[in-house]
C-alpha cells in the first residue's frame, strides 16, 4: 500500500482519521508516481513505522469499547471466531483460509478479555504482508474475484473494497465485463473517486514540489 492508500484503507477499515503514513518515511517518485512496485518494498524503517502504526490503530479501535463497531455480535467464546472470520476477510481483501482462521483464533483464545484479544488479532493483521501487500493477480481461480475487487476499488478509490464490492465478489459477479462495469461505474459515482483522482493529479502534476519551491521576484 502506497502512504496514501494506508490512510484511506485504515479509514474505511477502522474508521480512524489520524493518517498515520504521514509519519512514515517518505516516498520515492518512480516513473513519475508513488505507487510503483520498484519502490514499495519494505525498508526497516519503513517496518518500524507499520508496526508502531498498527499498535496504536488497534489500541485507539477499541478505546472506551467497541466503539467503531468492529465485532459483529454480542462479545463471548462464540463470537471470535466470527470476528476473526469477518474482520480477517475486509483487513485480507480477501477470505482466510483455514490456516489463518485457526491461527488468529488461538490468539483471541490468549486472553480471557474479549476486546484486549480483539485489539489483539487486529494489531497482528494490520501488520500482516496480507494487509500491507496488494493482491492483485493470484494463481488461485478461488481468489481471483477478490483480486479484481481489490484492483478496481485501489485503482478508483485509493482504498479497500467496500461490503457492495466484497459481495459481488462472493456471488462472482466480477467474472463477467458486465459485472466489472456495474461495480465500476458504482464505485466512480461515490466521492471517494474523486479523492482518488486528486491523489494521482498530486502526483502527476508533482504539488509536493510546490511546498518547497521558491518564488522568482523578478517574476512575480
Amino acid at each position: 500500500l502506497t502512504h496514501s492508500q494506508y490512510d484511506h484503507t485504515v479509514r474505511d477499515l477502522l474508521g480512524d482519521q489520524t493518517s498515520p503514513a504521514s509519519q512514515f518515511p517518505p516516498e520515492d517518485f518512480i516513473n513519475g508516481f508513488r505507487n510503483q512496485s520498484r519502490g514499495q518494498s519494505l525498508s526497516p524503517l519503513l517496518i518500524e513505522g507499520d508496526s508502531a502504526a498498527a499498535e496504536k490503530l488497534a489500541k485507539a479501535a477499541f478505546r472506551g469499547g467497541d466503539t467503531h463497531h468492529l465485532i459483529p455480535c454480542q462479545p463471548a467464546a462464540a463470537c471470535r471466531a466470527r470476528f476473526v472470520k469477518e474482520f480477517g476477510l475486509k483487513a485480507f481483501r480477501r477470505p482466510l483460509d483455514a490456516g489463518e482462521q485457526a491461527r488468529y483464533e488461538a490468539l483471541m483464545k490468549s486472553d480471557p478479555d474479549f476486546l484486549k484479544s480483539a485489539e489483539t488479532v487486529v494489531e497482528a493483521m494490520l501488520q500482516s504482508p496480507n494487509f500491507l501487500f496488494h493482491l492483485d493477480t493470484t494463481p488461485d481461480p478461488k481468489l481471483k474475484a477478490w483480486a479484481t475487487a481489490s484492483r478496481l476499488s485501489y485503482a478508483l478509490w485509493d482504498s479497500m473494497p467496500d461490503a457492495d464490492l466484497f459481495e459481488a465478489a462472493r456471488k462472482g459477479e466480477l467474472s463477467t465485463p458486465a459485472g466489472v462495469e456495474k461495480q465500476t461505474r458504482r464505485l466512480l459515482a461515490d466521492p471517494r473517486a474523486r479523492e482518488a483522482l486528486n491523489e494521482f493529479t498530486s502526483q502527476w502534476l508533482r504539488y509536493d514540489r510546490m511546498v518547497i519551491a521558491t518564488k522568482d521576484r523578478r517574476t512575480y
